[in-house]
């Protein structure tokens, strides 16, 4: 049995729109930012067009080089506006769902960026997880901002 765990966070960065879309989308520097996360791609962020795109993430903690603990989150790029939407269904045997980010333009040194995910865990996985993924996305959205401090 499944349980749909929903996640909207929405954060002003005071950066250009161009600029806060390159980084988000740079895969493989996401674990700079993302808590407990390595990410990597099967195209590079720089491909024009990333539909069909495969993401992997592991969030989790490593004990040892081999030894770790966390999630496989499996994910392909389904929707690519470049500069200001994506879209991925998240495909992994514990982790099934849908995910999108867009960035909104306020001015032509800040943009809104908003994150949606709605992840299908295994019941009990979604019992145990459920009250710290918010706030470990806003926590990683945060972090992401900082970032952009100096820009």
């Amino acid at each position: 049995m499944k349980n749909a765990v929903h996640i909207s966070v929405q954060i002003k960065v005071n950066a250009p729109a161009h600029a806060v879309w390159q980084k988000l989308t740079d895969w493989e520097s996401q674990g700079d930012w993302m808590l407990f996360t390595d990410v990597t791609a099967t195209k590079p962020n720089s491909a024009a067009d990333q539909i069909g795109n495969q993401i992997t993430a592991f969030t989790g903690l490593r004990l040892f080089k081999k030894l770790r603990f966390g999630l496989l989150d499996h994910m392909r790029v389904t929707k690519w506006e470049t500069g200001r939407v994506c879209e991925v269904d998240h495909f992994g045997k514990w982790l099934k769902g849908f995910g999108r980010f867009e960035l909104i333009e306020i001015s032509a040194n800040s943009c809104q960026l908003n994150w949606y995910e709605r992840i299908d865990y295994p019941v009990l996985l979604s019992r145990l997880t459920k009250p710290f993924t918010k706030f470990a996305v806003f926590i990683s959205l945060v972090r992401f901002r900082r970032q952009f401090a100096n820009y």
